[in-house]
Order: C-alpha cells, then structure tokens, then sequence
C-alpha cells in the first residue's frame, strides 16, 4: 500500500498521521506532524491520529446505540399514551351520542345529570387546554423532523464536510430554551394579573390569568386567581369551575375550598358549601377563614330561620 504523504511545499514528503475534524478548517483535512505546528495549531484538539480514530468510531457506535435505545423506549411509551387517549376519544364520542340521543328522546332528566360536561365545553376551558397541548405535540412532531434531518451523516459522497458528533443533549437543547421561556412569560403575566387584580382591575386581570392557563393548563394559582376574579363579578358558577380546576391539580389547596364553599353559598348551594368548608379544615386545621366562613353561614342560617318563625 503506497504511504500517504503530506502535499504541502516544504513538508511534502512528510508521513500523513491522522485527520482533522474542526469543520472550520480550511487547510487540507489530512495532516502531517510539520501541519500540527503551522496549519492546525489553534486547533490541536480536533487533530486525532490514525491510530485514534478506530476508537473515536467505536464511541460514536455507542452513542448510536444507546440513543436508538432511547428513543425505541419513548416510541413504545407515546404509542402506548395514543391509544389510551383513542380510546377515551371514542368512549367520550359514545357518551356524548348518548347524550345527544337523551334530547331527542326528550329525556331531559337523565340529560340534567351530566350537563356539568355541555358546561366545561361552554366556557371553553378544555378545548383551550387541547389546543395547548396539539400545539405542544406539534413541536415535539418539529423537533422530531429536525432530529431526522440531524442524524443523517452531514457530508456529500465527496466529504466536503466532515461529520460532527450528534448529542441528544443538543437536539433537544432548543425545546429546553422555549420550555424556560414559557416559564418566564407565565410567571410575568400571573404578576401582572395580581398586580391589576391589586388595582381592581378584574377584567384586565382574567385576561392575564387566561394567558397563563394558556401557556400552563397546570397552573392552579392561575385557576385560583381567575376564581377569585370572577367571584368578584358575581360569576359564581364560573368560579367554582376555575376553583374545580385548581382543585383537580393540587387537591390540598384549602383556601380554594374555602373559596369554593362561599361561591356555593351565593347560589344557595348550603350543603355542598359545608361541605367545602369542612374539607379546607381537613387539610388545615389552623386555617382560620374556613371556620369564620362556616360560622357566618351558620350564625346567617339560624337567624334566618328565626325570623322566617
């Protein structure tokens, strides 16, 4: 086998030792020792050497290994997630059909039991939640088209470019960056929604608390504060269903069941309003408004009834 030899002026003659693998450089990707101190210095830990090269290979063979691992135990979870999610999608197609039978059939009792899910749709809390999430799903969809774009070895039959190492770290370092910045986002705007409930300005803040859902659907403070919100504009329906929301997220949020227990009191809902109170007290015994609460219902309802004998 003919010795690769240097073709540069001067050190032509000299024995090629190994490849650089800077895909900056613009000198000739083979090198000899004369190139290491006059072509590459600046860029000595890109030159690796024959003799190293076997091994750097068979590092990229793990790595290879180890992410087609990975990524077939994700593919295995999400497939496993999308049929859960096809089969409440068609259980709930079921359930609604029914539902839409019940008013045909003029059933409206049976119908009045479950108008709490025409309710939810109405306000559109869960569809915005949806929506949220495809858009999520469809940036996860991106991020997967630009893994297959990345992992395809980035030269030409030619190898005009030399290929550089692929880290799952980095693929996924772009999702991270927009995942941090949603953080940041939701918490300015749920300040700014304290700060302009602060000022009395309820509408103004709903709107800021809606963007936060928006960003975060888990966000319970964001569901509490627009509870809280909404009370104040006597939409005490509407309130209980943001106080619901928070609840189903965080169930140890006492003050949104004490929160809860008032609404209910506005719509003369007293039992279920107990029942509330009871349960802030479960979770904190020391919490102080919930037994003010109950007693001012209490005192209110035996007054009442007095007067009414």
């Amino acid at each position: 086998m003919e010795t690769f030899r240097c073709k540069y002026l001067k050190h032509e003659k000299e024995e090629i030792i190994g490849f650089c693998l800077n895909q900056y450089c613009s000198n000739a990707t083979q090198f000899c020792y004369e190139c290491l101190t006059t072509n590459h210095l600046d860029h000595l830990i890109d030159c690796t050497r024959f003799c190293k090269l076997s091994d750097y290979i068979n590092e990229l063979i793990q790595v290879y290994y180890q992410s087609s691992k990975q990524f077939k135990e994700i593919s295995t979870k999400l497939q496993n997630c999308f049929e859960k999610i096809f089969k409440i999608m068609d259980q709930n197609i079921k359930f609604l059909d029914r539902m839409n039978q019940q008013i045909i059939n003029k059933d409206y009792l049976s119908f009045k039991g479950q108008i709490s899910i025409i309710k939810q749709f109405h306000l559109n809390e869960k569809e915005n939640k949806r929506q949220l999430q495809l858009g999520e799903l469809n940036n996860v969809l991106e991020t997967m088209n630009n893994m297959v774009r990345d992992y395809n070895m980035p030269y030409d039959q030619n190898n005009s470019c030399p290929y550089r190492r692929i880290k799952i770290e980095e693929i996924l370092s772009v999702n991270e960056d927009k995942n941090q910045q949603n953080i940041e986002e939701a918490a300015r705007l749920f300040t700014e929604g304290q700060a302009l409930s602060n000022l009395n300005k309820k509408h103004e803040a709903i709107e800021c608390f809606n963007k936060v859902i928006l960003i975060n659907p888990q966000h319970d403070n964001a569901w509490k504060n627009k509870g809280l919100e909404l009370y104040k504009l006597d939409k005490y329906q509407e309130a209980i269903q943001c106080y619901d929301c928070a609840i189903s997220i965080n169930p140890q949020l006492y003050q949104v069941w004490s929160n809860k227990g008032l609404a209910l009191i506005k719509l003369n809902k007293q039992q279920e309003a107990i029942e509330c109170y009871d349960k802030a007290i479960e979770i904190d015994p020391l919490y102080q408004n919930a037994f003010n609460n109950k007693g001012i219902y209490f005192q209110y309802y035996i007054q009442a009834k007095h007067y009414t004998i």
